[in-house]
Order: structure tokens, then sequence, then C-alpha cells
């Protein structure tokens, strides 16, 4: 589950208005229609990437459960709720009051981050940095197949097996309508390479990463 960050909505005000400045300044003097159309969405995409209900997308339990029957179960959610939970069925989770990033992380782990930028990076760069350390021995992480983000590429450079879902994932929030704008990628660390393969391939090829 992707949990909701905590913005007010006067920092949010504040950083978009930096971001419409900043893609107005390098507009050309003459802009053209099509230039200006460009410069609006890039405006709009940034909003929608760090406004709080971007983050909020609730596992599918197909996932989920596949998770579970790579690793023999999930001991850990480190961004979850309870509604999401019913899901996911993790032994433990963390939700946003809890701060999963302040929280010891263990064991077979499943991860749906947050998507706001920073949160994404930050849970990302925790969930290998406890993966190296040994405190975690499994993981399966569900996130957009956004390869060109460094946080994607540090899941790669500790990942064995990732799967590329055909579609996109349908995510659930019990109180509105989610759709993804982008594909997802499901990506796995730990040994049991043989087993990911098993529960995921029909979902979409899975790949094995070379070392």
């Amino acid at each position: 589950m992707h949990t909701a960050s905590c913005k007010n909505n006067s920092s949010y005000s504040v950083s978009s208005k930096h971001i419409i400045v900043h893609a107005a300044r390098l507009l050309p003097k003459n802009a053209t229609t099509r230039q200006i159309r460009q410069a609006c969405q890039s405006v709009t995409q940034h909003a929608l990437a760090d406004a709080p209900t971007a983050s909020e997308w609730y596992t599918p339990p197909v996932y989920a459960q596949r998770a579970a029957d790579v690793m023999g179960r999930i001991d850990l959610d480190p961004a979850s709720c309870h509604a999401a939970n019913q899901a996911v069925d993790a032994a433990q989770y963390y939700t946003v009051e809890d701060d999963g990033l302040d929280q010891p992380w263990f064991g077979r782990v499943f991860m749906n981050p947050p998507y706001t930028r920073t949160l994404i990076q930050q849970f990302c760069e925790k969930l290998v940095e406890q993966y190296l350390a040994g405190h975690v021995t499994q993981a399966v992480v569900l996130v957009n197949n956004a390869t060109e983000t460094r946080w994607f590429q540090a899941l790669l450079s500790v990942a064995s097996a990732v799967c590329l879902p055909i579609g996109r994932v349908q995510f659930w929030h019990p109180d509105k309508p989610v759709t993804p704008r982008q594909g997802q990628a499901v990506l796995y660390l730990g040994e049991n390479t043989v087993g990911f393969t098993t529960a995921f391939n029909d979902l979409g090829n899975v790949c094995y990463i070379a070392r």
C-alpha cells in the first residue's frame, strides 16, 4: 500500500508556485502554443506526483498472496494501514503515523511504497540498506516501472529477479477509484528465484538480474 505523506496545503502550494515560475522562465520569448501546452503538462505532472493523495494505491490481493507464496509469509509491510493489510496480511505493518522509515525492518518484507518523489526514494534506499545488512532476508517490491530513476536502479542493484506485468496493475482504494498512469514492476530480493518465477510468470515476463 502506498501510504499518504503528511503534507500541509501551504507547503504544497509554495512548491507548486516555484515549479510554475521555473517552467515559465524556461519558455522562449515568442513561445508557440505547443511549447506553452508542454510547459503546462510538466507542471501538472509534477503536482500530481507530489500531491498527498498520489501515494494512496492499495495492493491487489493477488500480488500480496503471490509474494507470500514466494517467501513463505510476509513478516513486515513498512508502508501500510489497517485497510491495506486486510489484503497483504503482514504479521506486522507500519502506518504513516508509525513512520516506517524510523522503525526496524526485518525478515520477509512486502513493500508497495509511497509514491511521492521524496518518500519513494527514502523507502527504497532503506530497503536496500536493510537487505545488505541482513536484517531483511527476502523482499517483494511493487513499484512503477520507472527504470530511469535512482530509486529503481538502487532496487535493481540488489534484486535477483523482476516481473513486468502485462497491462497496468489494478490498485484499489476503499474510498475512491484509482487508475495508474503508467505500468508497474515487481522486484524480488532473495535466493528463491524459481519460486518467484512460478508465482509471477503468468502475470508477465520474469527476468533474472545478471551479476
